[in-house]
C-alpha cells in the first residue's frame, strides 16, 4: 500500500496524518510547542521549536501505526500565513518570529491604511491590521533595524519547516499574499510593498505553485524523524487553502467555516472582495479566490480557559477538559444568559 503524509504547523502544536490513496485515515500525531509573550500585546515563537515539534509528532505517528516509511509516495506541510522567520547567511533563525496574533505594529498598519492605501489595494488586495507581516516588518524597520541589516532571507512559517526537512527555500503564492507585500496581481514581490517593509528583493523567496516539487527528505531530517530519505516533498500552502480544498470547497459559490485558533469563513469566488472588513487570498484553483472574515480568537480562548481554570480536568474514563468543557457547555442555552466574553 502507498500513503500521502500531511503536517499541518499549527498555532500551538504540529500535526501530522497519514492517509491511503482513497483518502482513508489512517493515523495522526500531535505535539505542543509554546508561545513566548515577552511583552502586553506581544506573541513569539521560536522557530527551532517547530521543528522539534515536528519530529516527535512524526517519531510519534511512525510508532503508532505498522507500515514501511519508504511506502509514503509524498508530504506537504501547511502552516498559518503571516508569520515571517528572519534568516542569516547560514539559515539560521537570528531571533523568534513574530506570530500573526502580535498586535505591536498597529500603529504601523494605521499608518498604511493612511498614506498606502492605494497600493494595499491594487496590489496586495487587502486592508492592514498587525496580523499582516508588512506593518511587523515596519516595526522592526523602526525598533530593531539591526536585526532586518542581518536578515539575509525570508521564509515563512511552513517553508521554514519545509526546509528543514528538505533544504529548500521558496514560498507559494498564497502564503506570499499574507506578507501584504506581494503584488497579487502582477505575481511578484512588490517592489514598493517591500521597501516600505525595509527589505530588498534579494531577501526574498522564489514564489511557487502549491503543487510544485519542493525537493526530498534530507539524511538528515531522515535521521531525524524517521522519515525515509527521499521521499518526494510538495511545497504546499496556508492552513485555510489546504483545509478549503480538504472540506471539499472547491467550486465557486461553496463556503466553508473554519473553528481553530482563529474562527474564520470563507466562500469561493472568481474576484476578490475589496471590504476593508474582509480579507483576500487568492486560491489553489487558477482564477479563483478565497475571500472571508476572521476573527483572532477562536478556538485559542476555549484553549486559555482550560489552561485558566480546568488543565487538571480528567475524567476517570479518560476523558479531558475539553470534552468535559462541551458536555457542560451543552447544557447552557443559547445566548450564555447574557454572559459576553
Amino acid at each position: 500500500m502507498k500513503y500521502l503524509l500531511g503536517i499541518d504547523l499549527g498555532s500551538g502544536s504540529v500535526k501530522a496524518t497519514l492517509i491511503d490513496r482513497h483518502g482513508r485515515h489512517l493515523a495522526d500525531a500531535a505535539s505542543e510547542y509554546p508561545t513566548h509573550y515577552p511583552q502586553t500585546g506581544w506573541a513569539e515563537q521560536d522557530p527551532r521549536d517547530w521543528y522539534r515539534a515536528a519530529v516527535r509528532t512524526l517519531r510519534q505517528l511512525l510508532g503508532s501505526y505498522a507500515f514501511d516509511p519508504a511506502d509514503i509516495e509524498a508530504l506537504t506541510v501547511d502552516a498559518a500565513t503571516h508569520t515571517a522567520v528572519l534568516l542569516d547567511e547560514a539559515n539560521r533563525p537570528l531571533a523568534n518570529a513574530i506570530f500573526w496574533t502580535d498586535q505591536r505594529s498597529a500603529a504601523q498598519a494605521a499608518w498604511l491604511n493612511t498614506h498606502a492605501r492605494d497600493l494595499l489595494q491594487n496590489q496586495a488586495f487587502n486592508t492592514a491590521t498587525s496580523v499582516w507581516t508588512l506593518p511587523q516588518f515596519m516595526w522592526l524597520k523602526e525598533h530593531q533595524p539591526e536585526l532586518l541589516a542581518k536578515t539575509r532571507l525570508v521564509l515563512f512559517a511552513k517553508d521554514y519547516l519545509r526546509y528543514c526537512l528538505t533544504g529548500d527555500l521558496a514560498t507559494d503564492r498564497i502564503d506570499a499574499m499574507g506578507s501584504l507585500f506581494y503584488d497579487a496581481a502582477r505575481q511578484r514581490w512588490s517592489p514598493e510593498l517591500v521597501r516600505l517593509a525595509g527589505l530588498t528583493s534579494a531577501c526574498l523567496p522564489l514564489v511557487r505553485e502549491p503543487t510544485d516539487p519542493a525537493g526530498t527528505i534530507t539524511g538528515q531530517a531522515a535521521a531525524d524523524t524517521g522519515l525515509a530519505a527521499g521521499t518526494p516533498v510538495f511545497t504546499g500552502m496556508t492552513d485555510t487553502a489546504m483545509e478549503l480544498v480538504a472540506s471539499g470547497a472547491v467550486a465557486l459559490g461553496q463556503s466553508a467555516v473554519k473553528m481553530a485558533t482563529a474562527g474564520r469563513f470563507y466562500s469561493i469566488s472568481d474576484k476578490p472582495c475589496l471590504n476593508p472588513y474582509l480579507i483576500n487570498y487568492q486560491y489553489i484553483v487558477p482564477g479563483t479566490w478565497y475571500p472571508g472574515a476572521a476573527t483572532k480568537a477562536s478556538a485559542s480562548s476555549f484553549r486559555w480557559y482550560r489552561d485558566a481554570f480546568a488543565d487538571n480536568l480528567v475524567r476517570p474514563d479518560g476523558r479531558n477538559a475539553y470534552t468535559i468543557l462541551d458536555e457542560a457547555a451543552a447544557g447552557v442555552a443559547p445566548g450564555s444568559e447574557g454572559l459576553i466574553f
